[in-house]
């Protein structure tokens, strides 16, 4: 099994000598240095929990869902296009799964596609179907600040890192992605918001964090509370 290292040593410009090495009209090459990081996030946090089965609720592109199952984990894809060719074709307002089916339930970058007022109905039913965890990523606009250093005389940790990530003021009064009704730090949607939404949806928050390298991501690692 693969054991990923929670440090990534690729900066900017190995990552665009990588590029160079692809041809031209290779898919590979039009994915961002910081989407590229996001993946790893992804794969990070599913590796270090191991499900043993695992639902993921939209494909995009099935860079992540492939690499999972390379590495060994039974995962399954649900999306609402026919034409992407998930193992289910499901809306995620409703989805067609009986309680507790999945170890695992992952939803990238997913729930800003659809209204707010489903976003507590849309987390009840991951509750409903997961046995145990729910990851989430969540697009936000907000301020950071970050700093990474490398010490070589240090056996261990030899990466020093300094980040924090703060509210942009004024708020944004309207999502940055052109097809999102919401997100994070936009007016209306502060991160307090979410956070105490999905607590009340019967869920502990693991894991709540941004990423330096793609700050318009936040990852929410959850795990469900049983009442």
């Amino acid at each position: 099994k693969i054991l990923l290292d929670k440090t990534t040593n690729i900066n900017e410009i190995t990552y665009l000598k990588i590029l160079a090495s692809f041809d031209k009209n290779n898919y590979y090459k039009k994915i961002s240095y910081q989407q590229w990081n996001s993946y790893f996030w992804q794969l990070f946090f599913i590796s270090n929990l191991q499900p043993e089965s695992i639902l993921e609720v939209g494909v995009g592109d099935k860079i992540v869902a492939d690499i999972i199952k390379k590495l060994g984990y039974d995962i399954k894809t649900c999306d609402i296009s026919p034409k992407l060719n998930p193992d289910y074709v499901a809306d995620v307002r409703s989805l067609p799964f009986e309680k507790e089916s999945f170890d695992m339930v992952a939803c990238f970058e997913i729930l800003e596609h659809i209204g707010y007022d489903h976003f507590t109905e849309v987390l009840k039913s991951l509750h409903t179907i997961t046995r145990k965890h729910v990851i989430l990523s969540l697009p936000q606009i907000r301020k950071y600040f970050s700093f990474k250093c490398h010490i070589p005389w240090m056996r261990k940790n030899k990466y020093l890192i300094i980040f924090d990530d703060f509210p942009r003021y004024p708020q944004p009064s309207k999502p940055a992605g052109r097809e999102h009704f919401w997100e994070i730090g936009v007016q209306g949607f502060p991160l307090s918001k979410i956070i105490r939404d999905i607590e009340q949806s019967g869920f502990n928050i693991l894991i709540n964090k941004s990423i330096p390298e793609n700050i318009y991501h936040r990852f929410f690692v959850l795990e469900k509370r049983i009442h």
